[in-house]
């Protein structure tokens, strides 16, 4: 090596020591900046990170609320299609009966729900329910008689005196 090429080595050294140096030293006002910054990036990421898990949360959430609810369809349209008379009491029972058992099929559950309950599927067993409580009351063949003719008398003359009539006797049965 020359003197010239050791020279401008130090040389290049000595300058690369000062731009190292130069580098280094930031000024504060700047330092501080970043600092804040660097700080309020570090919680939005927390937020963030809070906000993931309360979304994931809530789909799992949501998920489970859709297994239920197609669930409870099914067992809905298998009921329907079995005939149950106690709609809600049967959806109950099978739905328990899936919880005990999530890998029974729901044919099997209501199959054996039909043998162990028959109650509640009356209308294949040939229990006809009562159209009408205790409540409400029969109305007697005689008046409903009486009320087709006046309904027929009503329509057939097209007097307003025979409808009011015929109205009259309507609202004292229904």
């Amino acid at each position: 090596m020359s003197q010239n090429d050791s020279e401008n080595f130090e040389f290049s050294q000595d300058s690369a020591q000062q731009g190292q140096k130069e580098e280094k030293l930031v000024a504060v006002s700047e330092a501080i900046r970043y600092r804040k910054r660097a700080q309020i990036a570090e919680q939005k990421l927390e937020v963030a990170h809070a906000e993931l898990e309360e979304s994931g949360a809530r789909i799992e959430n949501l998920n489970s609320q859709l297994e239920d609810i197609n669930l409870e369809r099914q067992l809905i349209a298998v009921l329907a299609q079995s005939g149950a008379c106690d709609m809600e009491a049967a959806l109950l029972i099978g739905k328990a009966r899936m919880e005990k058992n999530p890998q029974a099929d729901v044919g099997e559950i209501i199959s054996q729900m039909k043998k162990e309950k028959g109650h509640l599927f009356a209308a294949q067993s040939g229990i006809v329910a009562s159209s009408k409580t205790s409540g409400a009351k029969e109305s007697a063949p005689s008046v409903s008689r009486s009320l087709v003719r006046a309904a027929d008398k009503a329509a057939s003359s097209g007097s307003r005196v025979d409808m009011q009539e015929y109205l009259r006797l309507r609202r004292n049965f229904f």
